[in-house]
């Protein structure tokens, strides 16, 4: 349990000027890598069987797709992004 606390102190006090320019870099290249894949994916043929499927599960949910537009419950849309990211 102290490692928890010890870690959460550590992030409660970090700011963004802490950060080394190497690890902004590298944040900020995962982002829109994960960005561009997450939106290339869902235009993908292999993607459309799995976007039917979770449109087949319905529901009225409080969970959005990242960026299929689809309203689905949480886990369903970390299936469908994930996947397609």
């Amino acid at each position: 349990m102290e490692a928890t606390r010890t870690l959460a102190a550590f992030a409660a006090t970090l700011r963004f000027e802490d950060l080394p320019p190497e690890v902004v870099q590298k944040a900020t290249l995962v982002l829109l890598d994960f960005v561009g894949n997450t939106f290339g994916g869902n235009v993908l043929a292999e993607t459309k069987p799995l976007l039917a499927y979770v449109r087949a599960l319905g529901g009225d949910a409080p969970g959005h797709g990242a960026w299929s537009g689809l309203q689905d419950l949480p886990p369903d849309c970390g299936l469908r992004d994930g996947s397609s990211g």
